[in-house]
């Protein structure tokens, strides 16, 4: 015999003799407790003079020990075991851990409990365990929108505004108040105007987020850069004083401004608007219009969950 080595119920080592051949030890598993105390489970560290694992389990399994999401072996050494970090397993009688491995019911088993919870965190909106038709879902995102616009023009000129939006998540019911701003000026091209003011407010729909993105992965797609390009048609009730509306569309941009596009598609915004302001110059037709493109940033101002939202 090489090597002969005995191990207390959660792993510390009781009685050894000889020189160990391999580093594979307790359970089976490999062992860096000469380098720093912990054992490697696959998905998780072990710390046998501890008896728990070092991280949390990413899948909480059944019963009342499952909630204790550090415990070893729903904290009963003497009758299971764990070669993935996720799941106990029976012991195996006189043959030794070592010698322990799942069988076929306790995979089935594992495998429909692996599959249901991870369904639950897809659904929860947990990117990292939805693949397939979730993330090809685009996730359903409206709201308001107000705003003010300044122009600058004879015929071609420039335009500035800044819109503050209230977005409403309807699958968890977070509600999201972003705000727009022109760092650089837009590129306007409509009816004469000499320098026009105006207030407007509309309706805002959002495309291209998955149904199987987080809160988090929400709140980043909503911010950054944008392209957007408008339409505005109306006329004036009084001289210099209109009344328009109009439709929007804002294409999301990377961070090297390219167009963003995710398993749910094109990331875009699509809003439609009613507004009215004055201009400097009286406008010589009865009806008056421009077309309107630039580059924007948005800025996610608040996130708010709505505790009583009832579409959760």
């Amino acid at each position: 015999m090489v090597s002969d080595t005995k191990y207390k119920a959660w792993g510390d080592v009781r009685y050894t003799s000889g020189t160990n051949p391999t580093d594979y030890t307790y359970t089976g598993q490999y062992s860096h407790t000469a380098d720093f105390g912990l054992l490697f489970y696959n998905a998780r560290w072990y710390d046998p003079s501890l008896g728990r694992f070092a991280s949390a389990d990413t899948i909480v399994p059944g019963g009342v020990q499952g909630y204790d999401r550090y415990a070893y072996v729903s904290n009963n050494p003497l009758r299971y075991t764990d070669s993935r970090g996720h799941m106990p397993t029976q012991g195996c009688g006189d043959e030794g851990k070592a010698k322990c491995h799942a069988s076929d019911q306790e995979l089935a088993d594992y495998a429909i409990f692996e599959h249901d919870v991870h369904q639950r965190k897809c659904v929860a909106g947990n990117s990292n365990y939805s693949s397939g038709w979730a993330n090809g879902i685009p996730r359903p995102i409206t709201g308001t929108h107000t705003g003010t616009s300044v122009t600058t023009d004879f015929f071609y000129g420039k335009y500035y505004y800044e819109q503050t939006d209230v977005l409403y998540d309807w699958m968890t019911g977070t509600k999201y108040t972003t705000l727009t701003v022109t760092p650089l000026e837009g590129t306007y091209v409509g009816t004469p105007n000499g320098a026009s003011f105006e207030y407007y407010r509309g309706n805002t729909l959002v495309f291209g987020i998955p149904l199987s993105a987080t809160p988090g992965e929400v709140k980043k797609a909503l911010g950054g850069l944008n392209n957007d390009y408008a339409y505005d048609a109306g006329g004036e009730v009084l001289p210099e004083i209109g009344l328009n509306s109009g439709i929007g569309f804002s294409r999301d941009l990377d961070d090297d401004g390219k167009p963003i596009t995710t398993s749910a598609g094109p990331m875009f915004a699509f809003e439609t608007k009613v507004g009215g302001g004055f201009s400097v110059l009286p406008s010589p037709w009865v009806i008056e219009g421009g077309v309107e493109w630039g580059r924007s940033m948005t800025t996610v101002v608040s996130v708010v969950p709505i505790s009583w939202w009832p579409f959760k």
